[in-house]
């Protein structure tokens, strides 16, 4: 009853004001300049032909303060310049015309990445691959030893895609980097390749027996392992290719029979992951390529490894 007499008085006060009319019908309202009641269907039914309905306009400061918003709330973000509602977890902005995807690339070095503001992006997804190390030399001795690939980072230890271990004159390949997510990001992460195994020379060897090449180096994800150095070229193992993460080639083997080739340097890790909802910065660091082993006597230098990468695709609505 209560609620008739309250229909009917904002009627009249509707009509006093010169306001268009306003059919109620049960539980349902028309606010229209023409006449007719509302559609079966619906609730509230608004017709114009000449105006729009204006829903409450908020920055998204002060929509993320609304306390315990209804699934199905909906508002005008002010500053995404969007619809949004509220799907009963989290606040989505309505399809507006498609952003395509931007990237920045960052090739080496270290920096804060900075998260686009306008528009800004609905999700990150940032790919990051670690160095390579350098490749072992090779000889009847050993060279001053070569170094490992460094690391590739995404929010210091948000993302890290490990550098690739060094190679040596003698023994296994050098190990691949190590990968890992933290806490948030969902995604991959890949260990680096692991570079060949280096060999050693048997029995008496003479200048004219067959000399055996360096090792390869490790592929990442990006492959680019550099090739071990073989008889009749320089000796030298090749370098892993840049922004590849490839491990380095080991050097060549020489004719004496105690002679030890170069084994391969380790690959970067590679890490592939999605950051919903992106802070504003974040650190980063590219991973440098590590140095060869340098060449022991009568032997080639092991080649350097390739340098890491890290690649943000932003993606909009």
């Amino acid at each position: 009853m209560r609620r008739n007499i309250f229909l009917i008085a904002l009627l009249i006060s509707q009509l006093a004001l010169g306001a268009p009319v306003q059919t109620f019908t049960g539980q349902s309202l028309v606010r229209s300049t023409a006449n007719g009641g509302p559609a079966a269907d619906a609730q509230l039914e608004v017709r114009s032909t000449t105006k729009g309905m204006l829903p409450p306009r908020v920055t998204t400061t002060q929509r993320d303060a609304i306390s315990t918003p209804t699934a199905g709330n909906f508002l005008y973000n002010s500053t995404t310049n969007l619809l949004n509602f509220f799907n009963g977890t989290s606040w989505f902005g309505l399809a507006k015309t498609p952003v395509a995807p931007t990237i920045q690339r960052f090739l080496s070095g270290s920096g804060t990445y900075t998260t686009p503001t306008s528009p800004a992006p609905i999700y990150i997804r940032p790919v990051l691959v670690g160095a390579g190390g350098g490749g072992g030399g090779s000889g009847t001795t050993s060279g001053t030893a070569g170094t490992a690939g460094g690391d590739t980072t995404f929010g210091t230890t948000l993302l890290v895609a490990g550098g690739g271990a060094a190679g040596a004159r003698h023994g296994l390949g050098a190990a691949g980097g190590t990968a890992s997510l933290g806490t948030g990001p969902v995604g991959l992460a890949l260990p680096g390749g692991m570079g060949g195994g280096s060999h050693r020379a048997g029995g008496t060897v003479s200048a004219a027996s067959p000399q055996i090449a360096g090792a390869n180096g490790g592929s990442s994800a990006f492959g680019g392992a550099g090739s071990g150095g073989y008889p009749g070229g320089s000796g030298t193992g090749s370098a892993g290719a840049t922004n590849t993460g490839g491990g380095g080639g080991g050097g060549y083997l020489s004719a004496n029979n105690s002679a030890i080739s170069g084994a391969g340097g380790g690959a970067g890790a590679y890490v592939d992951a999605i950051i919903l909802s992106p802070a504003a910065t974040y650190p980063y660091a590219v991973g440098a390529a590590g140095t060869g082993q340098a060449a022991g006597t009568n032997g080639g230098a092991g080649g350097n490894g390739g340098s890491g990468v890290l690649l943000v695709y932003e993606y909009y609505q």
